[in-house]
């Protein structure tokens, strides 16, 4: 089943591959020349028939299990997305959502977002593991990240920034920031074409 494949994001934490990292950040991330709509059609709506799939309502309910901090991560999003996007946390997991919790049960990732359960063009949960041991300076933004996965950004950008596989410098780049405002300014389902 296609929503059972997890889009689990690269964040390597063993200490000897810090330095590995660290001189990746030195080069200079390569602008990316793919507008927003191009990546709403590669790195969402190529799973449903070049149909958008969002979450259908706002504010989205998000049930944190983790460091209170994680909530600002997740709303780093209302901003990038213009608005668009709003969050309303509750106190226990949502029938429709997301579930942000620590407790991921794989080695060397600092977090996995399971792909979104959706029907019709509309997210209906989805749910992130985050693991606080490997909570370090590395993985200081799989949170924002992994929630960018939970939001509809079914693949990762090439483009030096956050949603790069690796985090790339932490950045949201603007058109990635364009491409979740143009998804959530549509009803879920809508085709690319008419965006």
């Amino acid at each position: 089943m296609a929503w059972m494949r997890r889009i689990v994001s690269v964040f390597i934490v063993p200490a000897f591959l810090l330095s590995l990292a660290s001189c990746a950040k030195d080069s200079s991330p390569t602008s990316s020349s793919t507008d927003a709509k191009q990546l709403i059609k590669d790195l969402n709506a190529f799973k449903n028939d070049n149909r958008t799939i969002r979450f259908k309502d706002m504010p989205i309910k998000v049930y944190v299990d983790g460091p209170s901090s994680w909530k600002d991560d997740v709303k780093k999003w209302e901003e990038w997305s213009g608005g668009a996007i709003r969050f309303e946390f509750v106190d226990s997991d949502p029938d429709v959502g997301i579930r942000l919790k620590n407790g991921i049960q794989q080695p060397l990732v600092c977090g996995v977002t399971y792909e979104p359960k959706w029907d019709n063009g509309e997210i209906r949960k989805a749910d992130v593991e985050m693991d606080l041991t490997s909570y370090t300076p590395l993985c200081k933004q799989t949170v924002a990240h992994e929630t960018g996965h939970a939001l509809g950004i079914l693949g990762h950008t090439k483009n030096g920034g956050l949603m790069d596989g690796d985090g790339g410098d932490g950045k949201m780049r603007d058109e990635v920031k364009e491409m979740m405002r143009i998804l959530y300014s549509n009803p879920p389902n809508t085709s690319v074409d008419k965006l």
